[in-house]
């Protein structure tokens, strides 16, 4: 009975602490924008004043950066968590972008680094960072935030006094170039429709070379970046659009130029915004960095710049012939992949990574004006998040679930001489080491290497690689197993049951830190919850069983003694070899409802990873 509970309360455990490290350990997720209230369990925030401030570096601003403090009333105070933004005081909007290298920044309602939280949940005696306002904003400002002390002790509300921003106007200041015949359109942003985008569809594919992203979005006109070539007298036109509506802070959009569809050895120009001055740059890169060459208008001529009703625009001559990092781009008479980005810039106003990435999966001569389709790296994320959802909560936990429980049931059903629960456990146990394997595959491939998420922001590639691991080695210990009668057998059964139980408990965890990671609703938290609820629960019903099994199948041995699963000495507990085991219609039954219950999970994840929002939120499903 114990032994057949170890690895339920494992996962217990692991549920346990999944949930904790859920509360705080790696700073709230974008889901938490509006309510800032923490998924803590169900537990309430304190009723009393809080011990903790904000305090902004003045009373107002002129539009510049302003420092934001927030710390104990208490020297001695501290928190291990905070959720920090700033809003209009008017309307309560989630304004501005902040800044800071200790923290991490969160994207609030399609906007970029509007509010600020923690990385860790090391205490804290007070956390600084900094706030710029959005360009042309006018109005009153105050900071709010959400401070964790412990798991179960936080408050909400926390509020700061007004911070008058007096800046009404902000003019994009003219992009400056060495190159000739340079001009740049300084219209401040506004949050109008983008129709400035419209006219860059005009001629694609017939006068001018069009690609963009997403897939397929230069026939609906309908582009987040839209990237177009032509060949000039000077060399070639390039004109690089990007589709900002509603978004604020520091931003770009790049075309570049590659041998191959992956990012590596490409020359890249970004069309960047930056503190309101916008510029197209020569930019290279040097395997999975971008990095600035220190001549920014290296081969360009003819810029010009213009963010207008939320679109960024750059339009340049690029030379024909140029020497990039180690490359010789011969636009002439060589042929290229095509990419397009977009995303924020860093804090020094490099380029951050990219929010989306697509890539021609056509090479093409620059001289000619074909339709191009997109590689959308996509789908193999897509495909190992279902693989690994598909191994894990549904074929692992059937496979270990009919090998622990089944062995003495269907005993005189047997196929090529082997019990139905062996056929059973081997197809799933296959069919996991299978996905697994494939998923693996899968997202090296889209990721081009291992991944850039440290641990200490979220473990998920970190744990799910040792839980591979142990799935690799598996079925190789399977098949080197010896004989149920060998002396050498029970420690082959122990460290199958140990490296099995491990792999499973780690892979489960890394399905939970991969729902945040992949930006699934946060209600998959709680499906997840209660998978492992469910899986628990049968786990100790079918183990009840089994001793009220056992009880009733001492009296049905008669000389009959077969070999434990986990011990070489016999055990008269076990019924005989060729009868099932009393309560065969109660453990069905609870198979029956196991099966449905996982796979039903299953299904419901792999659905909700496939769909996107759009579809989500027309089937009444909130995405949030």
């Amino acid at each position: 009975m114990l032994r057949r509970l170890r690895s339920t309360a494992l996962l217990l455990a692991v549920l346990l602490l999944v949930e904790e490290a859920r509360g705080y350990s790696t700073g709230a997720p974008a889901s938490a924008c509006n309510s800032m209230v923490p998924s803590h369990g169900g537990q309430a925030p304190q009723s009393t004043q809080s011990p903790f401030q904000i305090t902004p570096g003045g009373a107002s601003t002129n539009g510049s950066p302003v420092s934001v403090t927030l710390a104990g009333v208490s020297p001695t105070a501290n928190f291990k968590g905070f959720f920090l933004q700033a809003r209009d005081a008017n309307t309560s909007v989630v304004i501005g972008r902040f800044t800071t290298t200790s923290h991490k920044l969160v994207n609030c309602d399609s906007s970029i680094e509007n509010a600020v939280t923690h990385l860790d949940k090391t205490p804290k005696q007070s956390v600084v960072v900094q706030w710029t306002p959005p360009s042309g904003y006018a109005g009153d400002v105050t900071f709010r935030a959400t401070v964790v002390q412990d798991y179960s002790t936080f408050w909400t509300g926390v509020t700061s006094e007004k911070v008058t921003v007096k800046r009404s106007v902000a003019e994009v200041p003219p992009s400056t170039s060495k190159a000739p015949a340079t001009t740049t359109q300084t219209t401040a942003p506004t949050t109008t429709s983008a129709s400035s985008a419209a006219p860059m569809y005009v001629g694609c594919n017939s006068n001018k070379g069009c690609f963009g992203v997403p897939l397929n979005c230069v026939a609906s006109s309908n582009c987040k970046v839209l990237f177009t070539y032509t060949k000039s007298d000077g060399g070639y036109h390039f004109e690089i659009m990007g589709d900002f509506t509603g978004n604020q802070g520091n931003v770009y959009a790049a075309g570049g130029l590659s041998f191959d569809e992956f990012m590596g050895d490409d020359s890249v120009v970004a069309c960047v915004l930056n503190n309101g001055v916008v510029d197209a740059v020569m930019t290279y890169n040097q395997g999975k960095d971008n990095v600035f060459l220190k001549e920014p208008h290296y081969g360009l001529t003819d810029i010009t710049t213009s963010f207008l009703d939320g679109v960024l625009l750059c339009r340049y001559t690029r030379a024909a012939r140029l020497v990039v990092g180690s490359n010789t781009y011969d636009l002439d008479n060589g042929t290229f992949h095509l990419q397009v980005a977009h995303g924020p810039l860093d804090q020094d106003g490099t380029l951050d990574y990219h929010a989306a990435r697509l890539a021609s999966a056509q090479a093409t001569s620059l001289g000619q004006f074909e339709a191009l389709s997109g590689v959308d790296n996509q789908i193999f994320l897509v495909l190992h998040a279902c693989f690994m959802v598909a191994a894990w909560v549904g074929a692992a936990s059937t496979g270990i679930f009919i090998a622990r429980y089944f062995k003495q049931t269907w005993k005189s059903y047997k196929t090529c001489g082997i019990d139905q629960w062996f056929h059973c456990h081997r197809f799933f146990m296959i069919l996991t080491w299978v996905l697994t394997m494939s998923s693996l595959g899968l997202i090296l491939w889209y990721k081009q290497g291992w991944t850039d998420t440290p641990a200490d922001v979220n473990p998920h590639a970190y744990i799910g690689i040792v839980s591979i691991a142990l799935c690799f080695i598996q079925p190789f210990m399977a098949a080197l197993r010896c004989s149920p009668k060998d002396s050498r057998r029970p420690i082959f059964n122990w460290l199958h049951w140990g490296v099995g139980n491990a792999a499973q408990i780690l892979g489960i965890t890394a399905i939970f830190y991969g729902l945040d990671l992949y930006g699934l609703p946060r209600w998959t938290w709680w499906l997840m919850i209660a998978f492992v609820g469910v899986h628990c629960l049968l786990h100790i019903l079918m183990s009840i069983g089994e001793c009220v099994s056992d009880s009733k199948a001492k009296k049905q041995v008669s000389g009959g003694l077969q070999m434990t699963e986990l011990h070489s000495s016999r055990d008269m507990l076990q019924p005989p070899l060729n009868y099932d085991a009393p309560g065969g219609t109660f453990r069905k039954a609870l198979l029956a409802l196991y099966l449905v219950s996982v796979w039903l999970v299953v299904a419901a994840l792999i659905a909700v990873i496939v769909m996107d929002e759009e579809q989500l939120e027309k089937l009444g499903i909130d995405h949030n």
